[in-house]
């Protein structure tokens, strides 16, 4: 097993590491040690087995320096709330930053397909034995394991990233339709568990990817994709109607109520009790300042107390700052923006690109800045790819009429 496949499964566990920490709490009784090690164990091994040679600062890293300047300000005049736990993975996500800025050409791809699938597979066996359990069950969404609701979200997020990762890396027409056959099965069960942001924010990933993929087994992969999972997703809808119309209900409740006593939030209505988290947020936002109210300052400061904003950005803006949270939209605006280009020619940077736009919107419902490695890890990983924009370019154009490298065959018109 050379360097290379050890940092590419190490890339995978770190992407999957929320995913695995359920999947061990639930399956082995692990407690938050196991947790820590699945989290940080990565980072630092990665570092250490990292890429250092040619490594040049750019604009990203600036403004990543930028963001970690703001926040550890803001937490040194707030503090942390003496929650330990959470600073501490606060700073394992900001080494993942350093994970992904020293990662070497298609690990991330590699890890998250074969580690991402595996963690995918056991997490859709468990959402479907709680589902089965708890069909009728008014709440609507599974429990995993008898207590972890928001489970079927983090395999949905991994099931994202793994349906990115395969129309940049499959060569073969048949392996991809099969592919796509296999991915419809995990997409259903997620859908039949109420998991609704995770798919929309994998449509528009799809569609970056396929706007720019430059040929048809691009565009293909990306619509057949988007075609099966969309179908795997209505029959799953259906087949619980009456779970599916509650939330509906939900849906136009909370568009109908824009501003509600706290007391009458419906705790079974996930729109309703984001649209009042947002509302607190954006409220408390000005009083801010510089430094903000401090890592999870919003979860005793908010009308729902105990839960955070939900919305990464928006919680770096209010907790760390109106500095900090400028510093990291640019951060992800600039990654985005030295990706396009060279994602036209280069499989690699256009998964990362389809990729950090998913991870980002998701980021944007469910996000939680201590909770992030697979965000920063995304945007260490552009930051590199920025510095060998120029060196790729000219590899494509120097390359040979009809060669191909084996990783990196999405262009193929089938």
């Amino acid at each position: 097993m050379g360097l290379k496949s050890i940092r590419a499964a190490l890339l995978g566990v770190l992407v999957s590491a929320g995913s695995l920490a359920v999947l061990a709490h639930g399956l082995l009784g692990a407690g938050s040690l196991v947790t820590g090690v699945l989290f940080a164990g990565p980072v630092v091994l990665l570092v250490v087995l990292g890429e250092w040679r040619g490594l040049s600062p750019n604009i990203c890293d600036g403004l990543f320096g930028l963001f970690v300047l703001s926040a550890g300000a803001s937490m040194l005049v707030n503090g942390f709330g003496g929650d330990v736990k959470e600073a501490a993975l606060f700073a394992i996500t900001l080494g993942s930053y350093a994970a992904g800025r020293l990662m070497g050409p298609d690990d991330i791809r590699t890890g998250v397909i074969t580690v991402g699938s595996i963690t995918v597979a056991a997490g859709t066996l468990a959402t479907l034995i709680a589902l089965i359990e708890q069909w009728s069950w008014r709440h609507g969404k599974p429990l995993v394991f008898g207590e972890f609701d928001a489970a079927p979200a983090q395999f949905a997020m991994l099931l994202g990233l793994v349906v990115l990762a395969v129309p940049t890396s499959v060569c073969s027409s048949r392996r991809l339709i099969a592919i796509i056959v296999v991915a419809a099965v995990p997409a259903a069960i997620f859908a039949a568990s109420m998991v609704r942001f995770t798919f929309i924010a994998l449509a528009l990933g799809l569609a970056v990817e396929a706007m720019l993929g430059p040929r048809l087994l691009n565009h293909k992969a990306a619509t057949g994709l988007a075609a099966v999972v969309l179908c795997a997703i209505l029959a799953a809808l259906a087949l619980r109607w009456q779970t599916t119309r509650t939330f509906v209900d939900h849906s136009w409740n909370a568009a109908g109520a824009w501003s509600i006593p706290c007391e009458a939030v419906d705790h079974d209505n996930s729109i309703e009790i984001r649209q009042q988290l947002y509302l607190d947020a954006l409220r408390m936002l000005p009083a801010g300042g510089p430094f903000g109210i401090g890592l999870d300052g919003f979860t005793v400061r908010g009308c729902i107390k105990g839960v955070g904003v939900h919305n990464t950005f928006l919680q770096a803006a209010l907790e760390f700052g109106w500095v900090a949270g400028a510093a990291l939209i640019m951060l992800v605006l600039c990654a985005w923006r030295d990706l396009r280009p060279i994602a036209r020619i280069s499989a690699e940077y256009r998964f990362i690109a389809a990729a950090l736009v998913f991870v980002a919107t998701v980021s944007m419902m469910h996000g939680r800045i201590s909770r992030e490695c697979a965000l920063f890890v995304l945007l260490g990983y552009a930051a590199r790819l920025r510095g060998l924009a120029m060196e790729t370019a000219a590899k494509r154009m120097l390359r040979p009429v009809g060669f191909e490298r084996p990783a990196d065959c999405s262009s193929r018109s089938g």
